[in-house]
């Protein structure tokens, strides 16, 4: 679309006997973006970065974007008495437009700590890492999370629980691939509660990707999918995730030999 993407979009949405064409302004996309955000179930691989923790001393700074592929199943609440409570999929494709901000630090050889800010989702979250397992080219961690996140829909808290593993083929270049599962108890904000849906349940996902690093750099791409299992909301709703990650990041302090 060029730059006229920046100001303004034209798009139709097809309905049963008409067309209603509607004009999105950078405003309403900017609450289009930050809303998407109540979905919660949109883990991102800046945390997920790689299985092997930070050196002793040293920190990392990164930043991720991504573009996310939201499928939603759920029954029609038509007023069409033909439509309604029929099971109807649709998605929508939702780019990150403000970077996510990530930084961590080692504190043993084995533990770092960190967290994120993503201001697109209204999210806040600190994590911990846990390398269980280190071998020659292979390496395990768990990188347990809790988040607060305030949009505006809902906001709540969300814990997640990932496990971690990264297969070094060269020393600039490696496979990272995570499995997850996260909780999150969200309900509507104060604005919104008559009849918006609570975020209360299960999510399931996983991830692989590749990492390409330099002494004070790395940037590590890649595709993840995110299930929820069991929703208390009050549309019962279902959703599946596909999110096109890329991650840059920057090393500073200490450095091996």
């Amino acid at each position: 679309m060029g730059h006229s993407y920046l100001c303004c979009l034209t798009y139709k949405v097809a309905q049963p006997y008409r067309s209603v064409e509607m004009r999105l302004t950078p405003f309403y996309l900017m609450g289009v973006l930050l809303s998407a955000g109540a979905l919660q179930a949109c883990p991102s691989s800046g945390v997920y970065r790689s299985a092997k923790p930070l050196q002793q001393g040293q920190s990392e700074f990164g930043l991720g974007l991504n573009i996310t592929r939201v499928a939603r199943e759920g029954v029609n609440n038509a007023e069409d008495a033909e439509m309604a409570n029929v099971l109807v999929e649709t998605a929508k494709t939702l780019p990150k437009v403000v970077p996510e901000v990530t930084y961590h630090r080692g504190v043993t050889e084995d533990v770092d700590l960190g967290g994120r800010v993503d201001v697109t989702g209204g999210l806040v979250e600190v994590d911990v890492k846990y390398r269980f397992l280190d071998g020659d080219s292979a390496n395990f961690a768990l990188q347990p999370a809790i988040g607060y996140q305030t949009t505006l829909l809902v906001d709540g808290f969300r814990v997640t629980l990932p496990i971690l593993a990264t297969f070094d083929l060269s020393k600039r270049f490696g496979v990272n691939t995570y499995g997850m599962v996260q909780f999150a108890d969200q309900l509507p904000t104060e604005e919104k509660r008559d009849g918006a849906a609570k975020i209360q349940g299960f999510t399931l996902g996983g991830g692989v990707g590749v990492i390409l690093s330099a002494d004070r750099f790395f940037v590590s791409p890649n595709i993840e999918v995110v299930r929820t299992l069991s929703r208390a909301t009050t549309e019962k709703a279902k959703y599946t995730l596909m999110i096109a990650n890329i991650n840059f990041g920057f090393l500073f302090g200490h450095k091996e030999p």
